[in-house]
């Protein structure tokens, strides 16, 4: 718990544009703020339906977070961008055409995401 005279200080990572918050206490003691509960660093996820809207919006949120994101959708040219958007941010993505009503698709997705990228943690189904 942090006591009403404690000092915060707010720090800004270039790599991957995320805020953590550090609270010392009069005691010395430190404590994690709220946003650092929500790291993703070391994670990937995969988004379908990443290309645009709430899926570009679900990837790059991810990728601000600390993941690497594999970004699927059926239209390449708009995951491409995405991809680029994230990797700006100094996070590994991956865009994989895919069509999701199509189970080997899906599950070629799922091969490639673990291969490019080592493991598999996170899938968000937004398409």
């Amino acid at each position: 718990m942090v006591s009403s005279r404690s000092h915060q200080a707010i720090i800004r990572t270039r790599a991957a544009s995320r805020i953590h918050t550090v609270s010392l206490t009069e005691t010395g003691e430190h404590t994690v703020g709220i946003l650092d509960r929500f790291a993703l660093q070391g994670q990937v996820a995969v988004v379908t339906g990443a290309g645009r809207g709430i899926g570009e919006g679900i990837a790059v949120g991810l990728a601000e977070a600390g993941a690497d994101v594999v970004l699927a959708a059926r239209r390449t040219k708009e995951i491409d961008a995405v991809a680029e958007r994230i990797r700006a941010l100094g996070r590994r993505a991956l865009a994989v055409t895919t069509d999701v009503m199509k189970i080997e698709q899906v599950q070629a997705l799922a091969r490639t995401a673990f291969e490019q990228m080592g493991r598999l943690d996170i899938w968000v189904s937004n398409a």
